[in-house]
């Protein structure tokens, strides 16, 4: 048999319970079957239910992964004893006994009647089951329900209705709001409020590490290396200062230019005339495309002129790309302060909303039981607390997992690498 199937030993290796494994696998390989044969073979080994926490992707996989374990238990009760000891060594890779037999054959009725403790969730669901549990200690209301993402959409829109509003009296958020959106369609400004949104924990820590936007703006200058007081203007006009230096050498380089037979130079000669003509930001671009493509001088430049004037048009390129790149930089920093401005009060309106009707998103619950798993002085008695604590820990479609959700499988299992 395992020579006509060599996952065999590979299957057999991911279920062994005394070793951590990470199965990598492609779709239908049999990932789900390893999962559950794993959990029967913790049962099969008197691991108490309540002990195993197996977290799925989805709802569907967690009740079919239920489903599938309790038809096995429930064939095993009937199952002949030669068969049901083949199927234990297949499980297990080890030789069964009378005694390993009769518990498989007990293990419905014990799981049966600790179902409640077979903890088989979602990740959103194992956390709402655990700021349920221990609501006061989570600062949450305990009567809180949970939204689907279609309504949290729904607040999502009447929190950035409020925040217009709110755009009228407050100068700030007016500012951040101009900056934010002065290059976004509307489609893409309530996506942008959708992410700002569903990243808050990120925001939350920002502000606790910096305090205030314009420490979070001077902390960006000095990462980019730039003036404390720098802006756009100020970084135009310092561009603009050097055009100055360069036009006179400029002008006669576009002289040259124009004078070629080929009209590729005389297209780049019109363009570095144009643009030191009229040296605006908004014109850089046109003035880049009449000699560069794609960041690169033109083929048929290349092909056609001397390698003095190549090394002139090389220069130029290379002062516009650095220029370019200081000016996205800085474009980030301006843009990131105006969004943790717009997202501090955003989320305040979105907060008060979910506190008003007395619910918590997706993101709520995964970011609520992080603060407090994480909170040192609980955490102890909220894992002896949890059935004496989890031993074993199932994560199925483990790549699709998202790292705030791995913070929770990784406060949950700090204790089993101390």
């Amino acid at each position: 048999m395992d020579k006509l199937n060599p996952n065999i030993t590979k299957q057999q290796s991911a279920t062994d319970i005394n070793a951590s494994v990470w199965v990598f696998a492609s779709a239908g390989s049999g990932k789900t079957k390893v999962l559950i044969d794993r959990i029967l073979n913790l049962l099969l080994a008197k691991v108490p239910p309540y002990k195993i926490l197996c977290l799925t992707y989805t709802k569907a996989a967690s009740s079919e992964m239920k489903t599938r374990i309790s038809d096995k238990l429930k064939k095993w009760v009937v199952m002949p004893q030669s068969e049901l000891a083949e199927e234990i060594e297949a499980i297990t890779a080890n030789k069964t006994n009378v005694e390993q037999i009769n518990w498989a054959k007990s293990l419905f009725a014990k799981v049966v009647d600790e179902s409640d403790n077979l903890k088989i969730f979602t990740i959103h669901a194992f956390c709402q089951s655990l700021l349920k549990r221990f609501p006061i200690e989570a600062g949450v209301n305990p009567n809180f329900s949970v939204i689907d993402d279609l309504t949290a959409t729904k607040l999502h829109q009447e929190a950035c209705s409020k925040l217009l509003q709110k755009a009228y009296s407050d100068a700030s958020i007016s500012e951040a709001l101009n900056q934010v959106s002065s290059s976004l369609n509307r489609d893409n400004f309530l996506e942008l409020i959708n992410i700002i949104l569903a990243n808050n924990f990120n925001f939350e820590q920002l502000r606790e590490q910096f305090k205030t936007s314009d420490n979070y703006l001077s902390a960006t200058h000095r990462f980019y290396d730039f003036d404390e007081k720098a802006t756009i203007a100020s970084l135009w006009q310092n561009f603009c200062q050097d055009c100055e230096k360069i036009k006179p050498f400029m002008l006669n380089l576009a002289t040259t230019l124009k004078s070629h037979k080929n009209r590729t130079p005389v297209t780049a000669g019109e363009g570095i005339e144009c643009f030191f003509g009229n040296p605006t930001l908004e014109n850089l671009d046109n003035y880049k495309s009449s000699f560069l493509t794609d960041n690169r001088l033109k083929s048929n430049l290349t092909k056609c002129l001397d390698e003095n004037l190549l090394e002139d048009l090389e220069r130029e390129k290379i002062r516009i790309l650095n220029f370019e790149d200081r000016l996205a930089s800085l474009e980030i920093a301006i843009n990131s302060r105006a969004m943790l401005i717009l997202e501090q009060e955003l989320n305040k309106i979105y907060t008060n909303e979910l506190k008003q009707k007395n619910v918590l998103d997706y993101n709520d619950l995964i970011i609520k039981s992080i603060k407090f798993l994480s909170n040192s002085e609980v955490n102890p008695w909220v894992m002896y607390k949890l059935d004496g604590g989890i031993d074993h820990v199932l994560v199925d479609e483990a790549q699709d997992t998202s790292k705030l959700q791995w913070q929770i499988i990784k406060l949950l299992t700090q204790d089993f690498f101390v």
